[in-house]
């Protein structure tokens, strides 16, 4: 516990003003009411009731299907049913078009599609209904009349006559009762081989058969041959038409909006449970900030400064001794892409804020000039926020912000030059300008350490053209060798006793064509460190080897500049050195890669 109090003893952090704690409170506010009025609410009674109303319209079609069927096959059977049904079905449908208001927010075109589908399909279901009564009706007189009329032919026959003809006429009254249930092509043709049986009959007869009463019955089982198909195919018809699906894809349909709007009224209400969270963290925020500053200014002791100081500065140092041998490229390309965007924003919006704040002061002015005597709550209001003092500290403020924002604009730019941000890929760049760029970042690295003197830069630039290469990857190369190199004459000096002269601190940098091959160029950084052993030098190209202390270094500085040089740009990067007599690092590039 103790530890943790002084952890935040040491802790600093931004105050806000009362004014920007008011203003912040109010912006959430009306967010707040936003999110509150904008947001979907899901009436549930309606979304149940329009459920209900889907499902009885798939249980109406299924009835439909059914009547249909009834009146189609039972001979003695009601049109009422169908009709009923259909009367239901519309009065479902129209019911159908009052879409929950929740939904309305959504594009419900779709099911307005479907619907207007179902009642161009039930329109024409009421059509062909009114074809099927008449044409059904017709073939359902013939079908019953047919065995009244054989039963009055008999009458009229004598005993002898009547067995003559039972047997055609119960075969072709048989052959029709199965065409009406079938629609068999084979039934049909047997009603068709009884008729002329019986035609023969009628005209080879001995006997007088009424010939009136046989046309009669001839004629019924004509009506059963040309109506059965027609029947039949009206109630195929019927069916497809009650059974378009029509009903389920709807249902599918309104789920899917019911989803998007229960989503939508979700993220809305995570979105307010978000603001009230980011209001509550606000508030513990400026709580603490404040207690902090509050406990800062009773921490007048310049013993406990000066020790905080310390240990900031060598903190500091040590994550730079850390990490600038692994990635600190990536470090630095990150940092200046994350900070340059919002700081592009903050700086491309003070001047709109700065016009605005100078047009909203132009209106209060203009209002206090139109309505100088203004009600007593508007002058308190003026004194509890100090009206003179905001309108004059206000455009302070945002002159402090532009100020500000160029200075880190300008931070960003050197680092984005160093990392070569706005350059990808293969480019042909100036060498010698990625060298200084790198010292200008190691710059505070040469000042002097442990009481000896400064390390002196060595520049023997010769005159080198344009090289091929990637900037980015070239520039770690650069920094990592230098690195290796201020630690090494900083190790060695760290070494020497207080009463020894510290050697010359140097680090020379050459730059050349290559003396082997004149498409190559040379560069050669040496120092005047404590030099390498033979094994060391045998293993300081490979992954993972250091010299340092564990948590001082990874690594990987020098394995990853050897990868960047050989593999990547087909070039050699070689050790050259001698334990008290320094080590000297060669890298021979390319001009121009194959």
């Amino acid at each position: 516990m103790d530890k943790l109090l002084i952890s935040f003893q040491h802790l600093s952090l931004w105050v806000p003003s009362r004014r920007l704690r008011v203003s912040s409170y109010l912006v959430a506010i009306a967010v707040l009411l936003y999110l509150t009025n904008q947001g979907i609410r899901i009436d549930m009674p309606a979304h149940e009731q329009y459920q209900r109303l889907l499902v009885v319209q798939k249980g109406l079609d299924a009835q439909l299907s059914e009547a249909i069927l009834v009146t189609r096959y039972q001979a003695q059977s009601s049109y009422d049913p169908v009709l009923k049904v259909l009367k239901t079905l519309e009065k479902n449908v129209q019911n159908l078009q009052t879409i929950p208001d929740f939904l309305q927010t959504l594009n419900t075109a779709d099911m307005q599609k479907y619907l207007q589908q179902k009642e161009t399909i039930l329109s024409q279901v009421n059509q062909r209904t009114d074809t099927f009564k008449t044409q059904n009706s017709i073939l359902k007189n013939s079908l019953i009349y047919l065995p009244t009329l054989k039963a009055r032919l008999l009458e009229q026959l004598s005993p002898e006559t009547a067995q003559l003809l039972t047997r055609d006429l119960d075969q072709l009254i048989s052959q029709v009762i199965l065409y009406s249930q079938t629609t068999e092509p084979s039934a049909a043709r047997k009603i068709k081989e009884a008729i002329a049986r019986l035609q023969r009959t009628q005209a080879q007869a001995r006997f007088d058969i009424p010939e009136a009463s046989l046309n009669l019955v001839i004629q019924h089982a004509q009506i059963v041959l040309d109506y059965q198909p027609q029947v039949e195919a009206l109630s195929q018809e019927l069916l497809e038409l009650s059974n378009t699906g029509i009903s389920e894809q709807l249902e599918q349909v309104y789920q899917h909006h019911y989803a998007q709007a229960r989503e939508l009224a979700n993220l809305n209400r995570a979105a307010i449970y978000g603001v009230v969270l980011m209001t509550v963290l606000w508030t513990a925020y400026w709580v603490i900030a404040y207690m902090l500053q509050l406990t800062r200014q009773a921490q007048n002791s310049s013993k406990e400064l000066q020790t905080t100081l310390q240990e900031l500065q060598q903190t500091q140092s040590q994550l730079i001794q850390s990490e600038k041998l692994s990635s600190l490229g990536q470090l630095v390309a990150g940092v200046a892409h994350e900070i340059n965007n919002p700081v592009s924003f903050i700086y491309g919006n003070l001047q709109p804020a700065e016009q605005y704040t100078e047009d909203l002061l132009k209106l209060l002015h203009q209002y206090q000039q139109e309505y100088p005597q203004a009600n007593e709550n508007i002058e308190q209001l003026k004194a509890d926020i100090d009206l003179p003092f905001l309108e004059t500290d206000f455009p302070q403020v945002i002159d402090s912000m532009r100020q500000g924002a160029q200075r880190i604009k300008t931070i960003v730019l050197g680092l984005r030059n160093f990392s070569r941000l706005d350059e990808t890929g293969i480019k042909t760049v100036n060498l010698h300008e990625g060298i200084d760029s790198t010292l200008m970042l190691l710059k505070s690295q040469f000042q002097s350490h442990c009481g000896r003197s400064q390390i002196e830069i060595i520049r023997n630039y010769g005159t080198l053209p344009l090289v091929t290469c990637e900037p980015g990857p070239m520039n770690q190369v650069f920094l990592n060798l230098l690195s290796n190199a201020i630690d090494a004459i900083h190790d060695r000096n760290q070494a020497l006793n207080a009463e020894e002269t510290s050697p010359l601190s140097q680090i020379t940098i050459t730059t050349q064509i290559s003396p082997q091959n004149s498409q190559w160029i040379q560069i050669t950084v040496a120092d005047t460190g404590p030099g390498m052993s033979d094994r060391v030098q045998q293993q300081v190209f490979d992954p993972f080897f250091t010299t340092k202390a564990i948590g001082q270094g990874s690594g990987l500085g020098l394995s990853s500049s050897y990868d960047i040089v050989v593999n990547q740009h087909g070039g050699q990067l070689s050790c050259h050195s001698k334990l008290g007599a320094g080590s000297e690092f060669i890298l021979t590039l390319p001009i121009q890669p194959e």
